[in-house]
């Protein structure tokens, strides 16, 4: 499990270095001009810039270390939510079966809330998408 699931939730450190292609060469000529330090460029221009793109790597990265332990208690072992709805498919259990799926969307779901308010707190200046529907809802609702 450890294994498995640590590769998922590295999948969040892999996100990053995908978005180098959106560092400004204009503001390194200015980093330049004022003479800051490499290290001050780091931590107070790139490093926030990335942080969204990091936070968005580690909620697909839970998702699929949610998925890889509850396959590894299928097959793994003789106890857990995995292997509880493995056993109840086969005895054909359907509510158990249904209990264990259910159990382990809540987990998913409390997960990414705590993810969602770990990202609040670390990244205040980020906004939320709001889908097109609301948007229009509430514009014919004058808000």
């Amino acid at each position: 499990m450890g294994d498995r699931g640590g590769r998922g939730v590295l999948l969040g450190f892999l996100q990053h270095p995908g978005r180098r292609r959106e560092y400004r060469p204009d503001l390194s000529r200015r980093r330049l001009q004022l003479q800051s330090l490499p290290l001050a460029d780091l931590l107070q221009r790139r490093y926030p810039g990335a942080l969204p793109f990091i936070f968005t790597g580690f909620q697909l990265g839970l998702g699929m270390a949610l998925i890889v332990v509850v396959i590894a208690e299928n097959f793994g072992t003789q106890v857990g939510v995995g292997f509880l709805i493995w056993r109840s498919w086969q005895i054909f259990e359907v509510r158990d079966m249904y209990v264990g799926l259910i159990v382990v969307a809540l987990m998913g779901y409390c997960f990414q809330l705590l993810l969602q308010r770990l990202q609040k707190a670390i990244i205040p200046w980020k906004r939320t998408a709001v889908p097109e529907g609301a948007r229009a809802a509430n514009l014919v609702r004058g808000e």
